[in-house]
């Protein structure tokens, strides 16, 4: 066992991430996963990448869309056996929603999103991404002046961590995403620090490549447990195999709190489920993302079609997927951008994992050696790259580029 050997736990965007960060530092670093790299939660997103994003979840906008929550609206939904299981994180989940707590949690987020949009840029360059990002913005959309209304606490939060935003009237929505029709939206919120990625599976995939030209390895194998280990740490495989290493690394996305068990640490982590669908283009092409916040959906262009995102459904991992969120989705798509062609593939249904202050892990556990990485919630693939740097930085010994503070695992006594 090398004094500088890590054994990074799971691929998704934040394992790659993460693994690469440290292979750049010259660490001995093994990737693990049970499937190839962004096969799961990293692969199924919307790739976006915007610094709009450090609007918590649970704003004081939260708050003002209450109703909505308790009745299953498009765009948030609860599971109410689910919710019952866990009202003491749900509580918290709504304490933290003051303006206060927004407040203080929107500038570590915005740092976060902002370092990593610079980083996704550095290494959609080095991985030589052919139109790769996808410039334009993000363009949110109300289709009732009182739900924009309800959406004000989020642009304060936007305002005071320095967010570019423009707000659009019918006319400026038309101009801006000719595809969509502008009759059915009152106004909307122009974000033009926002690129996506035409395919976010593909993009994690090129920096999983670059990990390997770094020297790393990558290792295909159902991981089992870990257990501390003659001063390290020992990850053991369901085929009967071992790999110790001075150091691991667990950013096992949704399926992290349960993993901790084996040793003892208890994340309260609940679960964001959603899906994706993706359309054949047509006649709608979309030169920005779009949020349509009463539709429930949000919709980008990807390399050959258009995916449509669904809302967040608050639901246990065996609860059936929430098909009936994206049929209505789609519904509202459909009758926002007529030009969509017809469904391409097959539904895609994953889960987030996401903190009571929608903040992430980043930083070393009370467990000498042993790494957390997990709970970017539903921008995990926006806030990659800035969290590897941030564990690569923080193992080292480097001086940090954004504070570490209010990501650190302590706060939950991990």
């Amino acid at each position: 066992m090398r004094d500088d050997s890590v054994a990074v736990l799971g691929a998704g965007g934040i394992g790659v991430c993460v693994a690469l960060m440290l292979a750049r530092r010259g660490r001995d670093v093994v990737l693990i996963d049970q499937s190839s790299p962004a096969s799961e939660t990293s692969g199924g997103n919307a790739g976006i990448v915007s610094d709009a994003s450090a609007a918590p979840l649970n704003s004081p906008s939260l708050r003002a869309n209450l109703i909505s929550l308790l009745c299953g609206g498009d765009s948030l939904r609860m599971n109410w056996h689910y919710a019952a299981a866990n009202a003491s994180w749900l509580l918290q989940f709504w304490m933290h929603s003051s303006p206060a707590s927004s407040a203080n949690r929107a500038r570590e987020l915005f740092s976060l999103l902002s370092r990593s949009q610079t980083l996704h840029r550095k290494l959609i360059a080095e991985c030589k991404l052919h139109n790769y990002p996808r410039e334009g913005g993000w363009l949110k959309c109300y289709r009732k002046i009182r739900s924009f209304e309800r959406a004000a606490p989020d642009r304060q939060l936007w305002k005071s961590v320095g967010v570019q935003c423009e707000i659009a009237n019918a006319a400026r929505i038309a101009e801006l995403a000719p595809s969509l029709d502008s009759s059915l939206f009152v106004r909307g919120a122009y974000l033009p620090n926002t690129f996506s990625a035409p395919n976010p599976q593909k993009t994690i995939r090129a920096y999983a490549e670059q990990f390997n030209r770094c020297g790393g390895k990558f290792m295909q194998k159902k991981i089992a447990a870990i257990r501390s280990c003659n001063g390290g740490w020992q990850t053991s495989f369901y085929d009967g195999g071992a790999l110790q290493t001075k150091y691991a690394v667990v950013a096992l996305g949704p399926w992290t709190k349960d993993f901790l068990r084996c040793v003892n640490l208890r994340a309260p982590i609940a679960l964001e489920r959603g899906g994706h669908r993706n359309f054949a283009i047509k006649n709608a092409a979309l030169p920005i993302a779009i949020a349509d916040a009463d539709g429930g959906y949000i919709a980008v262009m990807q390399e050959n079609s258009i995916r449509m995102t669904s809302g967040v459904y608050f639901a246990g991992s065996d609860a059936p997927p929430p098909k009936m969120q994206l049929d209505s989705a789609e519904r509202n798509l459909r009758a926002a951008i007529p030009g969509i062609g017809a469904q391409i593939g097959e539904d895609w249904f994953g889960a987030r994992p996401t903190l009571p202050d929608c903040l992430p892990l980043v930083g070393e556990s009370c467990l000498s050696g042993l790494w957390l990485a997990a709970g970017h919630q539903h921008i995990g693939f926006a806030t990659a790259p800035a969290t590897g740097e941030l564990i690569a930085d923080l193992m080292c010994g480097n001086a940090p580029k954004i504070s570490a503070t209010a990501f650190s695992p302590s706060r939950f006594g991990l």
